[in-house]
């Protein structure tokens, strides 16, 4: 089985119960896969006891790509986000406003990409929403309950300097000050961004810090190789039940 989502925490409007989650944990498979260490921890698993893998989320380099230096990059701090403001409980819509100021006095220039009622669009394609990054010196990720925002990903391995909430395993990936800032307080956030707008060395550093933190630790062949071992250790679990 493999489990992609959080188990959502005490206090969320979709909070699961006590007696949910222990049905959750009753249905094990012979392998069971996980996105990530957080989300296999935060359902009460463990690699140990319950053989519970972890498979991190593979990302196309050669699709994603840093093919534009930062100073030819727009003074933008990018988001991409679908539904959100419906989905403000998970993805923070109300902490981006605090950051931002919109729709008021906004703090930095800002571009979103996604389907977003008049906020913005969806990228046409996938072209698109690498140009997207491309084109921005930074990405703001405000994600209150996501184990790992492909989003987050997809714009480090663009190469562009990440600004991000600390939450579930965002901190495992991102190394504050290193490859990327991180804050759950609005104040810091902007004080972030305005740092990376007017150090573009420290804003290039951080893009390319980014991009080696996906080759490193999210390619698609550590991907692909992962599952590979998965289905031919499946196949012979099934080959003994015959």
């Amino acid at each position: 089985i493999m489990e992609h989502t959080c188990a959502p925490e005490s206090g969320s409007k979709h909070k699961v119960t006590k007696s949910k989650l222990l049905e959750f944990y009753g249905k094990k498979g012979h392998i069971n896969a996980f996105i990530s260490e957080y989300s296999r921890d935060v359902w009460g698993w463990s690699k140990d006891r319950d053989d519970a893998r972890v498979i991190h989320h593979g990302i196309d380099t050669d699709l994603f790509k840093n093919e534009t230096p930062t100073k030819d990059r727009e003074d933008c701090v990018l988001s991409v986000v679908n539904m959100w403001q419906q989905r403000d409980w998970c993805c923070g819509f109300g902490f981006w406003q605090e950051c931002s100021g919109y729709p008021n006095s906004l703090n930095f220039p800002i571009k979103v990409v996604g389907d977003n009622e008049e906020l913005s669009v969806p990228a046409k394609n996938v072209e698109e929403l690498v140009l997207s990054y491309n084109t921005s010196k930074i990405f703001l990720n405000t994600s209150i309950i996501s184990p790992i925002p492909m989003t987050l990903l997809e714009a480090m391995s663009c190469g562009c300097a990440v600004v991000s909430t600390p939450t579930c395993m965002i901190p495992e990936i991102i190394d504050h000050g290193k490859n990327g800032f991180m804050s759950d307080k609005p104040e810091k956030i902007r004080e972030y961004i305005e740092m990376l707008r007017n150090d573009e060395d420290l804003c290039c550093a951080m893009g390319k810090a980014a991009r080696k933190t996906i080759e490193d630790n999210f390619s698609m062949n550590k991907f692909i190789d992962s599952w590979r071992q998965i289905f031919d250790e499946a196949g012979l679990i099934g080959e003994k039940m015959v």
